[in-house]
């Protein structure tokens, strides 16, 4: 029903808040392994945790949360009716995005986000450290070729909320497979549905709510 979306523009304001301050302690502890960079730690602590897979496991966490925040831009770029090669900028923000507040908090996660991914770069010691992750753009138009694909067209999630992740308003798999990844997804992909006490959301969007909003579904 209508009213199981009634407070999503506030949780998406409290996603993009705790994002924001998660991907900025990111960005900080990041900057703080740096060759040459004045920090508290020790030449042997910045070895240890350089070499450590909770070094990747902990970016691979930031990438999922900005995973989260650019379906949600996604979400907002298909109710705005912008074509699908539209991006979220700085440039374009006002113009073709009519400046909307929750969104100047997108382009602050994509800042963060971008350094984040150059310091990465730079000091891991174990190849890409990375995962791989769609852009705005890309999200729109594998959703709408999907969506064709399945002949489901007129699907929304106030008619169908079985096929929308209930935070990111996303669609995702159904049981019958409209919405079903490509042959190249793994187990292991995030965008994936997982039910959250009976509703339907994409593995990230429920990981990160659960993590570090609440324990009660959003």
């Amino acid at each position: 029903s209508s009213g199981e979306f009634i407070k999503i523009a506030a949780r998406w304001e409290e996603l993009m808040r705790i994002v924001n301050n998660e991907l900025l302690t990111g960005k900080i502890l990041l900057e703080s392994l740096m060759p040459g960079k004045d920090t508290s730690l020790t030449a042997q602590e910045a070895k240890y945790i350089l070499e450590s897979e909770k070094l990747i496991i902990f970016v691979s966490g930031l990438t999922e949360y900005v995973r989260v925040v650019r379906s949600i831009v996604a979400t907002i770029g298909d109710l705005l009716c912008l074509d699908t090669s539209v991006n979220l900028t700085k440039r374009n923000f006002k113009k073709d995005w009519g400046g909307i507040p929750l969104l100047e908090s997108a382009l602050n996660v994509e800042d963060s986000f971008q350094v984040i991914q150059s310091v990465a770069e730079k000091i891991s010691k174990k190849g890409a450290m990375m995962v791989s992750l769609e852009s705005i753009p890309e999200i729109r138009k594998r959703i709408l070729q999907q969506l064709m694909n399945g002949s489901r067209m007129n699907i929304s999630p106030l008619t169908t909320p079985d096929l929308f992740c209930h935070l990111t308003l996303q669609p995702i798999g159904s049981t019958d497979g409209d919405l079903s990844f490509s042959s190249d997804s793994t187990r292991n992909d995030t965008r994936v549905s997982v039910e959250w006490e009976g509703k339907p959301f994409m593995a990230c969007a429920a990981n990160f709510w659960c993590n570090r909003v609440s324990l009660s579904v959003p």
